[in-house]
């Protein structure tokens, strides 16, 4: 090869690679989220006592599971947050016997089929460390989020007894970065519906396990009916505020949309 195509194959190679990024940067900022059918739905984040919500591991907890029902709800993995593809690998095979490594990823088969309206809200129950291996249990209540029925609104879970429904456990594996202190963003909490930028850092999300009840779920996660049992005890609202918004129709104020919180800061956020 030539000296003179060698220059002209380096600068076509760098183009690509220029080309290459500004189509991924573009990509990236044409992805609008919360939007369509998620428009009214926003997340409410609480915590034990102890556990901060905008730094260290829940930082990509919460845009691991915000990402998930994005994901999941809108049925594209493009909704999922910058970061995530790089953050969470795939899944392993259904017979893998690392259970938490088949669903780490979101199914994208079911998506939504009509708008919801509310408040989803997550609670961080525990965090359980050894070395860089982070267990985070957070609890899930869906009870204030509807679906609309000729001009009337009701509860989009309707299965299971009053006492739990709306209620669920999941448990997020992680891998810590090798140094926290220097992998470390800025407190992550602000206006904004989702974070611009990738939020991820260092943690690498390994699994991800939801207490449907099942033998495979139960032997890694074998006190999984205790930790639903702790989440039922969290719920925000009583028992009998929960009873009147999954039963029957309302009207739109019985399930208001709140805007995010923490949330996510407006611009870099970094």
């Amino acid at each position: 090869m030539t000296a003179i195509r060698k220059c002209i194959t380096l600068i076509l190679l760098a183009s690509s690679v220029v080309a290459g990024c500004t189509r991924q940067h573009e990509s990236e900022e044409s992805v609008q989220r919360w939007t369509g059918d998620l428009a009214d739905v926003r997340a409410q984040w609480y915590a034990e006592p102890g556990i901060d919500l905008v730094t260290g591991v829940a930082v990509p907890v919460r845009a691991y599971l915000e990402s998930r029902l994005l994901a999941q709800y809108v049925g594209k993995i493009d909704q999922t947050y910058p970061g995530f593809d790089r953050a969470v690998t795939p899944n392993e095979p259904q017979d893998s016997p690392n259970v938490s490594a088949r669903d780490r990823q979101p199914p994208l088969e079911y998506p939504l089929a009509a708008p919801l309206f509310g408040n989803i809200t997550y609670h961080i129950q525990a965090i359980e460390r050894s070395g860089r291996d982070v267990t985070v249990t957070v609890c899930n209540f869906n009870y204030a989020v509807a679906k609309e029925h000729d001009g009337k609104f009701v509860a989009f879970n309707n299965l299971g007894p009053i006492e739990s429904r709306g209620v669920n456990t999941f448990r997020v594996l992680l891998t810590a970065p090798a140094d926290e202190s220097t992998s470390a963003l800025s407190p992550q909490a602000g206006p904004a519906n989702s974070p611009e930028n990738d939020v991820f850092g260092e943690w690498q999300v390994t699994g991800f396990l939801v207490a449907t009840g099942t033998e495979y779920v139960k032997s890694h996660w074998p006190n999984f009916e205790a930790d639903l049992a702790a989440c039922v005890t969290k719920v925000p609202d009583p028992l009998e505020r929960r009873a009147f918004l999954l039963n029957g129709e309302h009207p739109r104020s019985d399930f208001p949309t709140s805007p995010p919180s923490p949330g996510w800061p407006e611009g870099a956020g970094q």
